[in-house]
C-alpha cells in the first residue's frame, strides 16, 4: 500500500477519533471495523488502530483471549431462535470463522 493511502487511513481512524474526543469531551478508547468481517479489515488499518485504541472489535465469531486488544464478537439478530443462540454461544459455529480469525490475528501481531 502506498503512503498516501496510509495517510488517509490515519486521518480517518486517528484524527477523526481525536476530533470527536474534543467535540464530546470524552476519551474514545474503542474501535470497530466497518462491518467487522475480513473484507473490511486490512493489515494497514489494524496497525494504525492498535496504536491508538485500547480495544479493537471485529464482527468475526470466536474465542477472545485475556489481555488481548483484539475482540471477536458474535452477531445475534432479533430473529435468531434459542437453538441458534445456543450454537453461537457454545462456540460450535466458530470453526467456520477460523481462517478469518487467523488472518486478523496475523495482521494484528505483525510488527510495523
Amino acid at each position: 500500500k502506498n503512503n498516501k493511502n496510509k495517510k488517509l487511513l490515519n486521518f480517518e481512524i486517528i484524527q477523526s477519533a481525536n476530533l470527536l474526543e474534543k467535540k464530546i469531551s470524552k476519551k474514545i478508547n474503542f474501535f470497530a471495523f466497518n462491518f467487522g468481517r475480513l473484507n473490511s479489515i486490512s493489515y494497514d488499518i489494524t496497525q494504525i488502530a492498535k496504536k491508538r485504541f485500547k480495544l479493537i472489535f471485529t464482527g468475526i465469531r470466536g474465542r477472545n483471549f485475556k489481555n488481548c486488544k483484539l475482540i471477536f464478537r458474535d452477531n445475534i439478530l432479533p430473529t435468531d431462535n434459542n437453538l441458534n443462540l445456543n450454537i453461537y454461544t457454545s462456540g460450535i459455529i466458530d470453526f467456520f470463522y477460523k481462517n478469518e480469525r487467523n488472518t486478523v490475528i496475523s495482521y494484528f501481531n505483525k510488527k510495523v
